[in-house]
């Protein structure tokens, strides 16, 4: 084959498979096309799919969105409905309330403007009250006319509210025939506006109005809400109206109470000037020469008087509770003292009708308490003797015992003042007649009594018991009975008591219960016959102070006791040495040796002759026992060391116990307060010393005085100390307050320039030392205020803080100087038989 034909069949066979080639291209772009118009049909469907699905989203959307906006117009409309309720319920005056209800409607539900109008039922017209706007700018033309101008009925959005009695909305007030505002409104840029009444039953006390600057389409369910809060507001209108008139009320029966009150008050104080006249003149009577008849009418005027008498002081703390004039007079007391004395008030009735009246006051009640000391004395006068009138036979109790306490400080403080709070319980116990539960409902009354008829046993007027009740209420506490018919009954109140302020109160001791006033010769007579009976002892005695010295040792003399007087703790230890003695009163600051170091060489020489079978005086001991340093105070070769002290903190107890005393005694005493202690540690009964053994505990004496007195007086003497004194001058002791007085004029200048001398060269010790022998010297002739300034003196030179020592040292030379003046006073005035013996 040539090549020509080779070249023609090569041909042949490329143009074949050309044809073949473009016929299978043409096959495929024909496929092409197809799919590309089917994805063309498919992205028309999905585009109209989107479209379809976008309209109905759209749809969906603003449907939604109304509903939210509906939702959210109605939780608005409820919350400006609550906080409308919310102000009403707290609101004070109708005027607080508007204000905030205009406020909260408009912030809260996107009004401009609010407005309050008043009914004035006198010319019949509605008139401004309150304008609320969100700023406080320029007042425009609309809010002026506003507050000037009064709307009759039917007139005006108001006017028509108050005609129809509902709300009314008007879509555009610019637009209203009847609102002779519409031009203002218009310059002003406000369109639509509603008003609701303010309804008390059918009447329309006063009508809401609020503005928008925008057109609003009336809202039914708003308006409804709002036509709720309307009448809300009438009920807080009629409800402010009630509680003024029942004020009103409730003042105008104070008044007549008052006046009731202070009638009573007068006509007992009329009543009782010429009752005082009738029960002076009986007194008289009876201090004459009566005899027979005579006299016997004069006691029995004397009998009724004071009874007529009690009834009228009665009346008279009566009318003072119920005119609200009675108030306390809180102070510093000894609350065991005063319960004892209140007990003491009826030991002779109680024995009159052979009953035991006793008393019983538990180891844990605080000893100094603040509350207002009289009128507690009276509570219990008045339940004692109610007690008594209505027993016959048996006993009454009067029990005190601590019903709560404030927990002490974790920390140290500077004052006392924490130390004594506490809520004591006080209960009357009887055996008498006793109550059924209908009675005990009547009591605690005024002018009630268990039995009403005229034919009761038991007189009085019922007073007693509500008095007291009232008092008890006045002090914070309550008060309350149990009883039982024909098994007695029992009276009990319960009064919080202050810790004392002054820093002299004492802290707590215990004490054993106490038994007093019997009518059968029991117990409580004769230790009342024992404490008459003159004591046996000698006493050995330790003061640096001679004022002190000469009131202590006349009032130990009085007592039957003998007694030997040193300076200081060293001559105190060398007159053991010399003699026995069976008690040492010692002073805790003396010079050379003070009291705790002469208290600490005494217990040591005791231990010391425990080995050799020797006492402490030198004396031989036929039975010695073994080697007790730490002995409970009373037993064998142990002597009895009472501190005298002015320093009574719980630290300054502590130290004198820590130095081996056994009590202490604190400074001023008094004479019974002196005689407590000598009967304690002088008594040659077992059984007493066994008490105090069995307690464990060493008691503070009980000095009988109000420490917290210790303040500036109208007087610079309180003459008790300086009467006690002339009690003692008989005797032994003529003349003794004339020396005492003679003593304290000489040596208190000297004190005087020495605390002046130790300020000067600022020696704090010298100060402290000065201030303590004036101060105790002072106080034991009555001069408290000048004893408390020694006392600030002598604090003040122990903390070595002297910034204020001058000018508290000045008012001490001043108090001196009346001091001074008043003793020599004192002086002038004694009848001549008492100068004798003055050298």
């Amino acid at each position: 084959m040539t090549e020509v034909e080779l070249l023609q069949r090569r041909l042949t066979r490329e143009r074949l498979a050309r044809q073949q080639a473009e016929s299978l291209l043409e096959a495929k772009s024909l496929d092409l096309y197809r799919a590309n118009e089917e994805l063309r049909a498919a992205a028309d469907r999905l585009e109209q799919g989107i479209l379809n699905r976008t309209k109905a989203l759209a749809l969906a959307n603003e449907r939604l969105t109304g509903e939210v906006a509906e939702r959210l117009k109605r939780e608005r409309s409820l919350a400006a409905q609550y906080a409308a309720t919310r102000v009403l319920a707290e609101a004070g005056s109708l005027a607080e309330a508007a204000s905030r209800i205009l406020d909260i409607i408009c912030t809260g539900l996107g009004w401009d403007l609010g407005v309050l109008w008043k009914m004035d039922h006198a010319t019949a017209l509605l008139h401004h009250v309150e304008l609320w706007h969100p700023t406080a700018g320029r007042e425009t033309a609309f809010e002026a006319e506003t507050r000037r101008m009064t709307l009759a009925f039917g007139v005006g959005l108001p006017g028509r509210v108050w005609a129809g009695k509902e709300p009314v909305w008007i879509p555009d007030v610019t637009m209203d025939d009847n609102f002779p505002r519409a031009r203002l409104a218009s310059q002003a840029g406000l369109h639509g506006a509603f008003a609701f009444p303010i309804l008390l039953g059918n009447d329309v006390l006063g009508i809401f109005e609020f503005f928008s600057h925008e057109s609003r389409e009336p809202d039914g369910d708003l308006l409804r809400m709002l036509g709720v809060v309307g009448s809300q507001i009438g009920q807080f209108i009629e409800r402010k109206s009630a509680e003024a008139d029942l004020h009103q009320a409730k003042e105008t029966a104070e008044a007549a109470n008052r006046a009731k009150s202070q009638f009573l008050a007068n006509m007992s104080h009329e009543i009782r000037t010429p009752m005082n006249g009738v029960l002076g003149m009986a007194e008289l009577l009876l201090h004459s020469q009566l005899q027979g008849s005579p006299r016997r009418f004069a006691e029995a005027i004397q009998q009724s008087g004071k009874a007529l008498l009690r009834i009228i002081n009665d009346l008279l703390d009566f009318s003072k509770i119920e005119a609200g004039r009675m108030e306390l007079d809180p102070m510093d007391f000894d609350l065991r003292k005063a319960v004892l004395e209140a007990v003491q008030l009826f030991t002779s009735l109680a024995e009159a009708k052979d009953l035991r009246l006793s008393c019983d006051i538990r180891p844990a009640v605080p000893v100094f308490v603040r509350g207002d000391q009289g009128r507690l004395r009276q509570i219990l006068a008045n339940l004692i003797s109610n007690a008594i009138k209505f027993t016959e036979r048996g006993s009454i109790t009067l029990r005190v015992e601590l019903e709560g306490r404030e927990a002490p400080p974790t920390e140290p403080r500077d004052t006392l003042h924490e130390r004594c709070d506490a809520t004591l319980r006080f209960s009357v116990i009887d055996t008498g007649i006793g109550l059924t539960a209908e009675q005990q409902g009547r009591l605690f009354h005024a002018f009630t009594q268990a039995d009403g008829s005229t034919t009761r046993k038991y007189g009085g007027t019922g007073l007693g018991l509500a008095i007291s009740k009232q008092l008890v209420l006045l002090m914070g506490g309550t008060i309350g009975i149990e009883s039982r018919q024909g098994l007695g009954s029992t009276f009990w109140f319960m009064v919080p008591f202050g810790p004392p302020v002054a820093d002299d109160a004492p802290p707590d001791c215990d004490k054993p219960a106490v038994c007093i006033g019997t009518a059968d010769a029991g117990p409580a007579v004769a230790e009342r016959e024992e404490s008459e009976r003159p004591l046996k002892g000698t006493v050995l005695l330790a003061d640096d102070n001679l004022v002190n010295q000469q009131v202590a040792q006349a009032m130990i003399e009085s007592f039957g006791c003998r007694v030997d007087v040193v300076a200081n703790g060293r001559e105190a230890l060398e007159a053991l040495l010399r003699r026995s003695y069976d008690l040492v009163l010692m002073d805790c600051q003396m010079p050379e040796m003070d009291g705790l170091e002469a208290a600490r060489r005494i217990r040591e020489r005791e231990t010391q002759a425990q080995g050799t079978g020797y006492g402490v005086r030198g004396e031989s001991t036929s039975n010695p026992e073994p080697q007790t340093p730490n002995r409970e105070p009373g037993t064998p070769n142990r002597m009895p060391i009472v501190a005298l002290t002015a320093h009574v903190r719980e630290s300054d107890r502590a130290d004198c116990l820590a130095a081996g005393m056994d009590d202490v005694l604190t400074k001023p005493f008094q004479r019974e307060g002196l005689k407590g202690v000598l009967m304690q540690w002088l008594t040659k009964n077992s059984d007493e010393r066994g008490m105090m053994k069995d307690t464990g505990k060493t008691r503070i004496a009980d000095t009988g005085l109000h420490h917290a007195a210790f303040g500036v007086q109208h007087s610079p003497l309180d003459p008790q100390p300086l009467e006690q004194l002339r009690a003692l001058r008989q005797g032994t002791h003529p003349g003794l307050v004339q020396r005492v007085i003679g003593l304290y004029l000489a040596d208190s200048p000297g004190l005087l320039a020495a605390m002046r001398e130790a300020l000067r060269q600022g020696d704090a010790s010298a100060l402290e030392r000065a201030a303590h022998s004036l101060k105790s010297s002072s106080a034991a002739l009555g001069a408290t205020g000048l004893s408390h300034r020694c006392k600030a003196l002598e604090t003040m030179g122990r903390g070595k803080d002297l910034a204020q020592a001058e000018a508290v040292l000045a008012q001490v030379e001043a108090d001196l100087a009346d001091t001074h003046k008043a003793l020599n006073d004192y002086l002038t005035q004694q009848p001549v038989e008492h100068l004798a013996g003055i050298k």
